[in-house]
C-alpha cells in the first residue's frame, strides 16, 4: 500500500506578518478657530490644540514676547518654527530605534528650501544629519516631506526626548509629525508529522496498525 503522509505543518516554514505600529503623532486640531499666542519658555500642548498620542509635545518660545507657534497656515493649521528660537519638544512614551521613520507634512514655498532637524539637545546646533527636507515648489501648497529614517548612530536613537528645529532661515510650518516602526512577528520552525509514523507499544516493541492498546507515535501516547 502506498504510503500516504499527513503533513500538520511543513518543516522550517515560518510564517511571518510584517506589522507597522505608530510610535508618536502630532497633529493640530483643525477646528481651532483663532491662532494659539504661545507664551515664553516651555508650553504644553494640550489637547485644546492638537491631537498627541504616543507621548507628550511642548512649544519653547525662546522670545520675549508671545509667538503664534500655532496658526492658521493658508487653508490648514499649522506647528510653526518662526525662527531659531522658536521650536518644539517631543517626549516619547517609547525611545527612538533604530529604523523608526519620521515623516512630516509640510507647506513648501516658491523661494527657498524648507526642512526640519532633530536633535536631543535643546539649543540649535549649525549642522546635523537627522534633517527632513522640503525642496521649492512650483507654487505654496502643502504636501508630504521625504521620509527620514533613524540610524543607529543617530544622536536622537534610544533617546525618549528630542527637539524638531527649523532647517533654514524661513519661517517653517508642518501640521502633521509622525514617527512609525516596523515589526515582524511570526511561527518560525514547524515541524512536520507523518501520520504512517511507526508504532511501539510500552515495551518499545514494534507493533502493527492492527494492534490494540497504548502506543508510541511520532514520541505521543496513543490509545488504539
Amino acid at each position: 500500500m502506498k504510503k500516504i503522509f499527513t503533513l500538520i505543518a511543513v518543516a522550517a516554514m515560518a510564517l511571518t506578518v510584517n506589522a507597522q505600529t505608530t510610535v508618536f503623532s502630532a497633529t493640530p486640531l483643525t477646528t481651532l478657530g483663532a491662532n494659539w499666542d504661545t507664551p515664553t519658555g516651555e508650553t504644553e500642548i494640550t489637547a485644546t490644540y492638537a491631537e498627541i498620542a504616543g507621548g507628550k509635545m511642548y512649544t519653547i518660545n525662546q522670545q520675549d514676547a508671545a509667538k503664534q507657534m500655532i496658526k492658521k497656515q493658508g487653508n490648514e493649521y499649522a506647528f510653526q518654527c518662526t525662527n531659531n528660537n522658536t521650536f518644539f519638544k517631543v517626549v516619547l512614551d517609547e525611545a527612538l530605534q533604530a529604523g523608526d521613520v519620521i515623516s512630516v507634512r509640510m507647506q513648501s514655498r516658491t523661494d527657498t528650501d524648507l526642512g526640519l532637524f532633530f536633535d536631543k539637545n535643546d539649543s540649535r546646533p549649525s549642522e546635523t544629519s537627522t534633517s527632513i527636507i522640503l525642496a521649492t515648489a512650483s507654487e505654496q501648497a502643502w504636501g508630504d516631506a521625504p521620509t527620514y529614517t533613524v540610524a543607529a548612530d543617530d544622536a536622537i536613537c534610544g533617546e525618549k526626548t528630542f527637539y524638531i528645529f527649523r532647517a533654514t532661515g524661513k519661517s517653517t510650518y508642518f501640521n502633521t509629525f509622525k514617527i512609525t516602526r516596523s515589526s515582524t512577528t511570526g511561527i518560525q520552525g514547524v515541524q512536520a508529522e507523518k501520520a504512517d509514523a511507526a508504532a511501539y507499544n510500552l515495551a518499545g516493541q514494534k507493533v502493527s496498525e492492527n494492534y490494540k492498546g497504548v502506543v508510541i507515535k511520532n514520541g505521543k501516547k496513543v490509545v488504539k
